[in-house]
């Protein structure tokens, strides 16, 4: 099997509520073990390291370090996201795009609307029900905390 086609499936199927609200936990707890780890190292550098140039070479690799668990933060959103909202029969991408719309209109625009409409968003995908029945996007609504599907990528 292709990896795009392994990318793709990851995107179909349905999570229900818990599942969705349990697995978005787990992301933001990991990113956060993520960004401890990777930064504990220029952590200890800055303070051994008296003339510490945020700017230099250590400070460009340490940027890059935040990319590892910034991916993974934005994969696992996505994922979440796109089987939370097929899960009552809507599409994921469009969701997807929204959500990330306004995280990027609220980084740089700074408008706290922004962040009330995010959270908006959230609770939808927290609060609505599933449909009951099968939907385009999968078989019957999954009842239980399902971990498995959180972190599914094929």
């Amino acid at each position: 099997t292709s990896p795009k086609i392994l990318a793709m499936k990851s995107f179909q199927g349905r999570i229900n509520r818990r599942t969705y609200f349990i697995g978005s936990a787990i992301s933001v707890a990991t990113t956060g073990i993520f960004v401890v780890f990777f930064l504990a190292p220029f952590a200890f550098l800055e303070l051994i390291l008296p003339n510490w140039d945020s700017g230099g070479v250590l400070g460009l690799l340490q940027q890059a370090f935040l990319l590892i668990p910034a991916v993974y933060f934005i994969l696992m959103t996505v994922l979440l996201t796109s089987r939370r909202a097929q899960d009552f029969g809507s599409n994921g991408t469009k969701w997807t795009i929204v959500l990330f719309g306004l995280f990027g209109l609220n980084h740089f625009l700074e408008w706290q609307i922004f962040s009330l409409l995010i959270l908006l968003i959230v609770w939808i995908l927290v609060l609505r029900p599933g449909s009951k029945r099968r939907n385009k996007y999968g078989g019957k609504q999954p009842a239980k905390l399902n971990l498995q599907d959180v972190y599914r990528l094929s």
